[in-house]
Formats: structure tokens, C-alpha cells, sequence
């Protein structure tokens, strides 16, 4: 596990002010050691609605997806009510990537900005947008943790029909 303190200065609407505010983003390995779990430690979204992006072409509704997709070596993006996962490509590095992502993380989530535009629906219905690459399930964090540990668990391997003589 890893964490790592950013000291933003942030401007009261004053602007006569100043304060320093302090974020706090701990970070979690997943099963797919080329995923991590960023957690801010404050909400991400403002519901139990879950986001998924696999390309920046299809993360249009979202700024953040956006800028994350803008770090190179980044392969998809998936929004939780507190957490942040990042999938990267399999030649990418973390200890390359890793610094720009709490950048990025810090200072989006600092600035109070929406993650996924106003535009679109957060809500609890489930829809399935595959043509856009954009997967939205409602799913609580406990749900999206153990469905990206299914995801990263090797497949199952098909077993053949068994065949039983039953006496007639």
C-alpha cells in the first residue's frame, strides 16, 4: 500500500487568503498487478454509481478521464463513490505513471470540478453502452472490488459434458 501527501495551495474566493489544503491519496494493489486503486479519501462521485472508460474517445462526459487518459501508458479508468482504478498497458510503468496520476488526482479533485459532466445520468439504473466503451453499473465499493478481482482472476477452464448412465 502506498500513500503520498500533496500540499495544494488553494485561494479563498477572496482572494485577500490564503490556506493550504491537504489531500491524501492512498494507493492499493489489486489482484491485476497492472491495476491500481487510488484512494482520495473523499467522495469522487456523489453516489453509488460506477463509472468505466477504456479509451479517451469514449470518456468525453468526463474531465478527469480525460486528463488521465492524457498520462501516457494509461488503458482505462474506472470511477467508484471513493476510489479511482487505473488500468495501464502492459509495457507501461508504474513508477513512471504513478506521480503524474496523484498529479493529476490531486489536483482535479482539489479544484471541486465534476467527474462525469452534468449531462449525463448518475443514477441507479444499470446501462451498458458497449459500442462507446463506456460501462456504467450501479455497484457498491465492496461489489466493484470483488468484480475487479473476478476480472483479474485467470479464466475458468471448460470442462467437458459428463456423460452418466442412469438405470431406466
Amino acid at each position: 500500500m502506498f500513500g503520498i501527501h500533496m500540499r495544494l495551495p488553494s485561494t479563498l474566493r477572496s482572494g485577500l487568503m490564503h490556506s493550504v489544503r491537504r489531500l491524501f491519496i492512498q494507493v492499493q494493489d489489486t489482484p491485476n498487478p497492472q491495476t491500481l486503486k487510488f484512494l482520495p479519501g473523499q467522495a469522487v462521485l456523489p453516489s453509488a454509481a460506477t463509472f468505466e472508460y477504456t479509451s479517451a474517445g469514449a470518456a468525453k462526459q468526463s474531465p478527469l478521464a480525460l486528463q488521465l487518459f492524457r498520462i501516457e501508458g494509461v488503458k482505462s479508468v474506472f470511477f467508484a463513490e471513493d476510489f479511482v482504478t487505473i488500468t495501464k498497458d502492459a509495457d507501461a510503468e508504474w513508477s513512471t505513471m504513478r506521480p503524474h496520476v496523484f498529479s493529476t488526482l490531486s489536483d482535479f479533485i482539489t479544484s471541486g470540478k465534476e467527474v462525469i459532466s452534468s449531462g449525463q445520468a448518475v443514477s441507479g439504473q444499470a446501462e451498458d453502452t458497449d459500442q462507446s466503451g463506456v460501462y456504467w453499473l450501479p455497484v457498491s465499493p465492496e461489489g466493484a472490488a470483488a468484480a475487479g478481482a473476478a476480472a483479474a482472476a485467470p479464466p475458468l477452464p471448460l470442462l467437458a459434458p459428463h456423460h452418466a448412465a442412469y438405470p431406466g
